[in-house]
């Protein structure tokens, strides 16, 4: 875990605006076996501040990715809805880029492959990026080339060198987890070929006060 200091993680300015205090709170998904009941849970400040130099609301502190990814628990195709969410953007994204077997499309934070699969069942060729490796293991046992890597301007590199420029890089609720977000942000840039088109999804702010969706604020 890494108290920041009170800067932006986006535009370094400081932070001066508590929103959110929700005291002290183990991490989301680590769930405890029965053997580790005598050990104690890393537990992390949750607390949410705004920036009002660029509007970036964020947590106080962020935990180490190897902490949240070393042995990750949840599978994204255990949600029929997403699902066919995801197909449904599929379909949407190939017809309006005219995405074919001559493309490349990149997601990072791939998870077990749920989203990857319909684009390599439509022939285009797909990449994975996932730093939770027993994740990653069942996308590439699902025929999903993964790389079990954090994804940054090296990383961004290293795809490039060990395969092209990206037509699409899809980043689906992994901006929140990031704690160097211009570095993920220029590695994205780094990694689109010239004509590239990347697509984000993340939680709106609006929607979480309006909506009262306080459990959508984690570690």
């Amino acid at each position: 875990m890494s108290a920041r200091e009170p800067r932006c993680r986006s535009c370094a300015a400081a932070l001066e605006h508590v929103l959110v205090d929700l005291g002290v709170s183990p991490l989301a998904n680590a769930l405890v076996r029965p053997d580790e009941l005598d050990r104690a849970e890393l537990a992390v400040p949750l607390k949410v501040l705004f920036c009002d130099q660029c509007g970036l609301a964020q947590t106080s502190a962020w935990v180490a990715p190897e902490d949240i990814f070393s042995d990750y628990v949840y599978f994204s195709s255990w949600s029929s809805s997403w699902l066919e969410h995801c197909r449904a953007y599929s379909q949407q994204v190939i017809q309006r880029l005219g995405l074919g077997g001559d493309s490349f499309v990149v997601e990072i934070a791939s998870n077990d492959g749920y989203l990857l699969q319909y684009f390599r069942q439509a022939g285009i060729p797909v990449l994975g990026i996932e730093p939770a490796t027993n994740v990653a293991d069942v996308a590439r046992e699902r025929g999903i080339p993964t790389l079990d890597i954090f994804f940054g301007q090296a990383a961004s590199d290293t795809v490039r060198t060990q395969h092209r420029s990206a037509d699409l890089i899809i980043a689906n609720n992994v901006l929140a987890h990031v704690p160097d977000i211009n570095d993920f942000v220029a590695g994205i840039a780094n990694l689109l070929a010239a004509q590239g088109v990347a697509t984000f999804e993340f939680p709106h702010f609006l929607n979480l006060v309006r909506d009262v969706q306080f459990d959508t604020i984690y570690h």
